[in-house]
């Protein structure tokens, strides 16, 4: 059994994804990120990896940014620490390779009190949740034009709509394989246009048809607008779509989404009119 066979095994074991999936990541990023593990005299019990994400923006600073990924321990080593430990070896590690921003997004929330009580990472990036049913979707105006887009054109949308909002600029690699991902499930990578509006979105469809929306960014237009067009190419039982948050949050949409620890002060003091985003975490 090779390291990667062992890999896959902790994957499965906690995340269930098959090898398939699995090596959606592997391809993308298996000799590109860092991986730590934690060891038994005869096998590994935990591993966790660090990416390279691209970057971290925030009005005139941008700043290198990894971003912590997959961390899993096997059900029977839990209770000993070994999932922090790892994030702190990432962590470190992610500093000594150059990157001056870290990232994670927890898989669950009560991980963030978990993580910010054993490492420094901190509670940071927000996200707007809204569910929407089927039948509370008006048809869309003929005026918005829908395309599917690749990698490259929506790494370009993305920064020209969120210029002004703290968040993680994702790189190529990034994009690729969340479209990889996306693909398997029957989304895509989406541009909408309209008479002054424009919008981007990442859709991924969900075990018994809901249509999952992991972002949606726009410009000159209404959520609600863009989710018509959507729609109507995408259809499905329910929405769900996160955007970035807004101040004043509203508390019944707006959800705690990432953590960041960084050795740049200035991302750390706090945002003017916007919640920093973070965008797809590749769930």
């Amino acid at each position: 059994m090779d390291d990667k066979d062992e890999l896959r095994g902790i994957w499965n074991s906690v995340f269930g994804d098959t090898n398939e999936e699995i090596d959606r990541f592997f391809d993308s990023y298996f000799e590109k990120c860092v991986t730590i593990v934690s060891e038994t005299k005869e096998s590994l019990s935990a591993a966790g990896y660090l990416i390279p994400a691209g970057s971290i923006a925030m009005h005139d600073i941008c700043v290198p940014c990894g971003m912590i990924y997959s961390v899993a321990t096997l059900p029977e080593h839990r209770g000993q620490g070994l999932g922090a430990k790892i994030v702190r070896e990432l962590i470190t590690t992610g500093y000594e390779t150059g990157f001056e921003a870290i990232v994670l997004c927890p898989s669950d929330d009560l991980l963030f009190g978990f993580y910010s009580a054993r490492t420094d990472l901190q509670e940071y990036f927000y996200v707007e949740e809204t569910l929407y049913k089927h039948e509370d979707i008006l048809m869309p105006a003929d005026s918005i034009e829908l395309a599917v887009v690749d990698a490259d054109e929506y790494v370009y949308l993305r920064e020209v709509i969120l210029a002004d909002t703290p968040h993680i600029k994702f790189d190529h690699r990034a994009i690729s394989y969340q479209k990889s991902l996306c693909k398997h499930s029957g989304g895509g990578l989406l541009r909408l246009d309209s008479h002054g509006g424009m919008a981007c979105a990442i859709t991924e469809t969900q075990p018994g048809g809901e249509l999952r929306i992991n972002e949606l960014l726009v410009s000159g237009l209404q959520p609600e607008e863009a989710l018509k067009a959507i729609s109507k190419e995408y259809p499905s039982t329910n929405y769900l779509v996160r955007t970035p948050a807004r101040l004043p949050m509203d508390s019944a949409k707006t959800r705690r989404f990432g953590m960041l620890v960084s050795r740049s002060p200035e991302l750390l003091t706090g945002v003017s009119h916007t919640a920093p985003f973070y965008g797809l975490a590749f769930d």
